[in-house]
């Protein structure tokens, strides 16, 4: 994992830029991680709801 660039050689605004780049990542992973965890919940609460008819 990379953190921070050092401001000498991408400049403070360009440390900050590339920062604010990570974070717009990381939370466009989370959100897609979260929609496959729902996607994956709902789909075995219908396969359970399918077994306790049978």
């Amino acid at each position: 994992m990379q953190f921070l660039p050092s401001a000498r050689r991408a400049g403070d605004d360009g440390a900050l830029r590339a920062y604010a780049g990570q974070c717009g990542d990381f939370f466009c992973h989370l959100r897609t991680a979260q929609d496959r965890m729902a996607r994956r919940a709902s789909q075995r609460k219908k396969a359970l709801e399918l077994q306790s008819f049978a």
